[in-house]
């Protein structure tokens, strides 16, 4: 562990830095790296396009075919249309999963508690602990508003 002072003010902290046992890198730390070493020289060759004259390009770095600078605003666009509407489209598919509002999937699923003991009402409740409801869920058949479709 490697311990390091920094002085704010006339207060000395130490802050404990945690190290990684093996000093292995993480995953995501890998797949950071490898879209860094991507992504970089794509956005550097993207604005050497975008900025650098026609000419510059055709003479000098040797290149024959390129696309037409009119598409350089397109691909900012649309990464930006992507990403609001990336979202929006994973919501939508979603909605496609879920049950209907009339279904009793909506309020009972395979994790619902049922009560094993019987109702409060109809026992003896001579000792405190029994006046005490068992936490459960409710069954949704037995509702005074429940009514299922046909």
């Amino acid at each position: 562990m490697i311990l390091s002072t920094t002085d704010v003010g006339s207060h000395t902290t130490r802050c404990r830095k945690k190290e990684n046992p093996n000093n292995v890198s993480s995953p995501l730390e890998k797949c950071s790296f490898a879209f860094h070493l991507i992504l970089f020289p794509v956005g550097v060759a993207y604005l050497l396009w975008v900025m650098a004259p026609k000419e510059w390009i055709e003479t000098s770095m040797g290149v024959s075919y390129y696309l037409k600078k009119d598409y350089a605003f397109y691909f900012p666009v649309t990464a930006l249309f992507l990403f609001f509407a990336i979202p929006l489209i994973y919501a939508a598919l979603n909605s496609f999963t879920v049950p209907q509002l009339s279904s009793t999937d909506t309020i009972q699923d395979i994790y619902t508690r049922s009560s094993t003991i019987p109702h409060p009402s109809s026992k003896n409740l001579s000792t405190p602990e029994s006046t005490l409801p068992e936490i459960c869920d409710l069954d949704p058949t037995k509702l005074v508003w429940y009514h299922p479709t046909q």
